[in-house]
């Protein structure tokens, strides 16, 4: 709302409105929508499917499972980052870890080991719940879900190298998760605005001299200014690129010659993204 006032914009809100209690962080437990949304959209199908000769604790059994995923990328998918979506939270934080207080999941995380540094992958997880698990049917003899949600239009942006919608629904996925559908459809509405808008300003209001000697002991100051002295002294011998339009598009050559020109004259620099520097001896 601030920044709306900053730039002008009458927004009408009731000051009630800013007595209401902010919403919740989102608690570690609780999974973000995000996440269910990739479940949701993404295509699944049945890699392998295998019984266990042994009996053995749900843990350990779900570190095999997640072992065997790695061989395999180590073999199909070499020089990867890869990602799992997990319903087990001691499977995903041993193998992000890489270790356990469970000496039968070391035992497991260790003859991971070789897969990992071998096939060069850099494996990450994330937690989904057991209903939002596709591979939760085909561990009951049962077959892939089918996707249930298209893709989001984030994930769509982010295929195309659109990364801004995805930050805002990272920002709103922050607190719980009923409050997070309100605050990204907000956040994504208001997408076109500026992400830090300052005052606007048809023309430019110089500033003045810059005065150094304002909260410096005098001699600092006094260093301080001739510093800026030499510095132009220097820039002297270097070309200055146009100023027009109430506008500077310099390179890092005209930020040489006269930063303090800039200063008291309040033009906005706008900097070559390249920062070429093209020196022109005035001789």
């Amino acid at each position: 709302m601030l920044a709306l006032k900053r730039i002008g914009e009458d927004v009408g809100i009731p000051a009630s409105v800013f007595r209401e209690p902010s919403a919740d962080p989102r608690p570690f437990h609780q999974d973000p929508e995000w996440v269910e949304e990739i479940a949701d959209s993404l295509p699944f199908r049945e890699l392998m499917r295998y019984k266990f000769k042994k009996k053995g604790h749900i843990n350990v059994l779900e570190c095999r499972v997640h072992k065997t995923w790695l061989k395999h990328c180590a073999r199909k998918y070499p020089n990867s980052r890869v990602l799992a979506l997990l319903d087990s939270r001691v499977t995903l934080g041993s193998t992000s870890k890489g270790r356990s207080s469970s000496k039968a999941i070391c035992r497991v995380l260790q003859g991971s080991l070789g897969y990992i540094l071998g096939g060069g992958l850099y494996p990450g997880g994330l937690h989904i719940c057991s209903a939002k698990n596709r591979s939760d049917g085909p561990s009951r003899n049962k077959r892939v879900p089918p996707t249930a949600k298209e893709f989001p239009p984030w994930l769509l942006a982010l295929r195309k190298e659109r990364y801004t919608p995805f930050d805002l629904v990272l920002i709103a996925s922050r607190v719980t998760k009923l409050e997070a559908r309100w605050m990204r459809l907000l956040l994504l509405l208001g997408g076109d605005i500026e992400p830090n808008p300052g005052p606007t300003r048809r023309h430019a209001i110089p500033r003045g001299p810059l005065d150094m000697t304002v909260g410096f002991a005098p001699q600092t100051s006094g260093r301080m200014q001739s510093c800026v002295v030499a510095f132009e002294g220097v820039a002297d011998n270097f070309a200055i690129f146009g100023v027009g339009r109430g506008c500077c598009t310099v390179s890092s050559s005209c930020l040489w010659r006269d930063p303090v020109f800039f200063w008291s004259s309040s033009l906005p620099i706008r900097l070559h993204h390249h920062w070429t520097a093209r020196f022109v001896s005035s001789s």
